[in-house]
C-alpha cells in the first residue's frame, strides 16, 4: 500500500512510530517528494538556458534539455542534500530523524545499519545545517532596556596536573549569558577570560546602554573582570560564590540561571580541543534549544525544512554560511539564541 504523505501530521510521529510510516525505500521516496524536500519542477538548463523536461531512466525521473542539440541530462537531486548520498534514502531519513531525536552517533548507526563512518558524516552534514541557519538569523543582542542577563564563564574542560598530552590550548573557556525574561542566550568560546576579552563580548551580546534609556542589569560573579561594568552604564550586581549563593543584601541578584545553562551546555559538548568541532556542536545546541517545547515530530518537519533551505538544488540560491571576521584578536565570534 503506497503511503500518502500529503499534509502529514508531523505531531504524532515520533522514534517508536517511525517505522509505521516510513518502513521501505518506496516510502522514503514519496515522503521526499510529496513534501517538496526534493523538487522535481525542473530548473532551465545550465548549458544553453532552455527548458528541461522531466523523464524516466530505469524508473527514476530525470530533467533533460529539450534542445535537440543539448540534451543535456540533470539529477533531481543535484544541487540538494542528497546529491552524494551513498546509502538509500530510506537510511538517510532514518539518521535525520534520529539526529532529531539527539540519539548518539554510536546508537544510530546501529539502528539505521550504517557504518560508523557513514553515521558520523551525516551527522557532521546536520550539524552544519544548523550552523548556517543560525548564521542566517538576524542578530539582535539578549539584553534591553528592563531586562536583566545573567552572565558566567565556565571551563569546558582543562588539563589536569600538567599529566597527558601537551595541547595548544590547556584551557578551553566558555562564557555565556541568559536574559532572565526572554531566556535567550548567547555562547561564546574564548580562550582567556580577562577584562579585555569579557566587556567587549559583553557589549556585543547583551547591548551597549544609551543615555537616556532605562539601565540593562547584568548579574554575575565575583570574577574582577566584571567589575567595571557599572563604569560603562549598566546596573551591575554580583555575588561571591565563595561566600554566598544568593546576594545577602539582594536576593535577587545571583547567577543560578546561567550555571544552570552552563551544565546542561558541558554536558551536551564534546570535551574536544578541535575548534571546528567545537563550534558545530555549539550551533546545535543552540539551534534545538529554539525548538524546545515541540515535539520530535515537529522538529524533524522543522529541519528537513531548514535543509532545503540550505540546499535548495540546483540553480536555486540557499542560505549561505558565514564567513569569521574578527575585528581584533580578543573579539571571538560567539553564537547567540
Amino acid at each position: 500500500m503506497k503511503m500518502n504523505f500529503v499534509n502529514f501530521n508531523f505531531v504524532v510521529l515520533n522514534e517508536l512510530n517511525f517505522g509505521q510510516f516510513i518502513n521501505k525505500e518506496r516510502d522514503a521516496e514519496n515522503f521526499i517528494l510529496q513534501n517538496n524536500l526534493v523538487s522535481l519542477v525542473p530548473p532551465p538548463c545550465s548549458v544553453c538556458k532552455s527548458e528541461m523536461r522531466v523523464e524516466k531512466t530505469r524508473g527514476k525521473p530525470i530533467f533533460r534539455c529539450r534542445k535537440y542539440n543539448c540534451r543535456k541530462l540533470l539529477s533531481p537531486l543535484t544541487g540538494t542534500w542528497l546529491e552524494r548520498a551513498r546509502l538509500t534514502k530510506l537510511q538517510v531519513l532514518k539518521l535525520v530523524f534520529l539526529f532529531c531525536c539527539h540519539r548518539p552517533v554510536t546508537q544510530a548507526m546501529e539502528i539505521a545499519g550504517v557504518a560508523s563512518e557513514a553515521a558520523v558524516n551525516w551527522y557532521k552534514c546536520c550539524r552544519q545545517v544548523c550552523k548556517v541557519v543560525n548564521q542566517n538569523l538576524p542578530f539582535v543582542p539578549i539584553g534591553g532596556p528592563g531586562l536583566t542577563v545573567e552572565v558566567d564563564e565556565t571551563a569546558l574542560w582543562r588539563r589536569k596536573y600538567n599529566r597527558g598530552r601537551v595541547l595548544r590550548k590547556q584551557t578551553q573557556w566558555i562564557f555565556t549569558g541568559i536574559c532572565r525574561e526572554t531566556k535567550r542566550v548567547f555562547v561564546v568560546p574564548v580562550l582567556t577570560r580577562g577584562a579585555r576579552t569579557l566587556i567587549p563580548l559583553i557589549q556585543k551580546y547583551v547591548g551597549v546602554p544609551l543615555v537616556g534609556e532605562q539601565r540593562v542589569t547584568i548579574y554575575s560573579d565575583g570574577w574582577p573582570a566584571y567589575s567595571g561594568l557599572g563604569a560603562l552604564g549598566y546596573d551591575h550586581g554580583s555575588v561571591i560564590h565563595q561566600r554566598n549563593y544568593l546576594n545577602p543584601q539582594n536576593r535577587k541578584v545571583h547567577t543560578q540561571t546561567v550555571e544552570r545553562l552552563n551544565r546542561t551546555l558541558k554536558e551536551f559538548l564534546p570535551a574536544t580541543s578541535n575548534a571546528d568541532l567545537l563550534d558545530s556542536h555549539i550551533h546545535q545546541f543552540l539551534y534545538f534549544r529554539r525548538l524546545d517545547g515541540l515535539t520530535t515530530g515537529e522538529v524533524f518537519k522543522n529541519f528537513i525544512s531548514d535543509m532545503v533551505k540550505v540546499h535548495p538544488g540546483d540553480g536555486k540560491i540557499g542560505l549561505r554560511p558565514f564567513v569569521n571576521t574578527y575585528i581584533t584578536p580578543h573579539l571571538y565570534e560567539g553564537y547567540i539564541s
